[in-house]
């Protein structure tokens, strides 16, 4: 039996209605592979080294790890029968790769291919393909484009340190971002002196308390997870497979649910890349990002493969070049982008957006020391088309969201003209 994307959605809201399940306020969702796999820790011990030991901004090493203690600690508060965390102390040398470390540090290098100049902090998740168990897990606090503090009482137009830690020990534990929740920890924006994602929100709890007691992960060697969340819907298994499912699938991205919504969230996962969740971004005019690109190309992918650089899995797309900012214009360049998967293994990273083969892109890239990655992420990258003989520039920034002036929105679809773009970022800059 073959059902297909209508049919599933209305068999699985069927279902949802004799099964009990009904319209859920929640709006949390949580991280998942390439496959649909819900991304999370073994049950176990966890050890996380806290690499403050520079001073910075004025806040000293004991003060940067006493709010990263604090942070875990109150996410662990219901996961104590399933996480045993603990803590080291000292330099790391995080920065050159995968080593086996989870590590919460702060960035201080502007050339530190780990600090994106227009995140507060990024979380960086390597996990097993197969059973989507987190391997390794990495949060790096921007301490270079930004200024941070401790103090409730006098945060001298800052950013608290213990706010946005809290909200990255969420990505740590395997929870991507609650839009709809504006009070609740993973809700994907911070101003400055902002606090109130230092305590969880019942939205943040149960979201907690969903991915480790709903979700079983077996030890390495044994059935997986990802034999239960099969996404195929061909074959006799088809609808078996959505019965089996819904329990935990129509539960995992616990939006608020109306008509058809539950079986859109089915299939939503079983479409889900594994390399791109939503990222709070510091929103760029058309000036900066000319201003921040060192490199603004037009070309088509020809090739994309994933590779290990450094032990983590990185996405390297080659681009044909047809254009360029530059009087002499390279034949091709390589773009480089955190996360993929290869080996079993896979990375992710919040916001980061991959490019896909056969598209004709315009991209604005800062020169990195491994290679070029896109200015801003998603807000770099313009896809070419053309449409009765002219050109339409299309960015795609759903999945970001934007910050500026202490308030946030979700990124949409931008569409423009060749004229429009050209005004947009400037006249003849291709």
């Amino acid at each position: 039996m073959r059902i297909s994307p209508a049919g599933a959605c209305r068999t699985i809201v069927a279902l949802g209605v004799i099964l009990g399940f009904s319209g859920i306020a929640e709006a949390w969702e949580i991280k998942s592979t390439g496959n649909g796999t819900p991304i999370r820790w073994m049950d176990g011990d966890v050890t996380v080294d806290l690499d403050f030991g520079a001073e910075l901004h004025g806040i000293a090493a004991g003060d940067a790890e006493r709010e990263a203690r604090a942070t875990f600690g109150a996410w662990g508060q219901g996961l104590e029968s399933h996480l045993a965390i603990s803590f080291e102390v000292g330099e790391t040398g995080l920065g050159t790769g995968r080593d086996g470390l989870n590590v919460v540090r702060w960035g201080t290098d502007a050339d530190d291919e780990h600090v994106d100049p227009l995140a507060l902090g990024t979380t960086y998740l390597t996990y097993r393909t197969s059973s989507g168990q987190i391997l390794e897990a990495d949060i790096v606090v921007n301490g270079v484009n930004y200024e941070w503090t401790t103090s409730e009482s006098d945060c001298s137009d800052r950013y608290d340190l213990q706010n946005i830690l809290a909200h990255e020990t969420g990505h740590l534990l395997g929870i991507a971002h609650s839009v709809d929740h504006y009070e609740s920890t993973m809700f994907p924006s911070a101003a400055k002196c902002e606090t109130k994602k230092r305590g969880l929100s019942i939205d943040d709890q149960d979201a907690a308390t969903f991915l480790y007691d709903s979700i079983a992960l077996e030890a390495p060697g044994g059935n997986p997870v990802e034999e239960l969340v099969n996404c195929s819907t061909s074959g006799d298994s088809g609808l078996l497979g959505a019965v089996m499912l819904l329990g935990v699938v129509g539960l995992m991205r616990r939006r608020s649910v109306a008509g058809t919504g539950l079986g859109c969230a089915f299939l939503v996962i079983c479409g889900a890349s594994g390399t791109s969740d939503a990222s709070t971004l510091l929103h760029l005019e058309a000036s900066e990002l000319v201003a921040r690109a060192d490199v603004v190309v037009q070309g088509t992918v020809v090739k994309q493969e994933v590779i290990l650089a450094n032990g983590q899995p990185t996405t390297v797309s080659t681009i044909a070049v047809v254009r360029c900012a530059e009087k002499a214009c390279p034949g091709t360049i390589s773009v480089r982008q955190f996360g993929g998967e290869i080996g079993g293994i896979g990375l992710i990273v919040s916001g980061v957006h991959h490019l896909e083969v056969g598209r004709e892109l315009v991209l604005f890239l800062r020169q990195t020391k491994s290679g070029l990655r896109p200015v801003g992420r998603a807000q770099g990258i313009f896809e070419v088309r053309r449409e009765n003989g002219r050109e339409v520039l299309r960015r795609d920034l759903r999945g970001s969201v934007l910050t500026r002036g202490g308030k946030a929105y979700e990124g949409r679809i931008n569409i423009m003209s060749r004229v429009q773009f050209d005004l947009f970022v400037g006249p003849n800059l291709l």
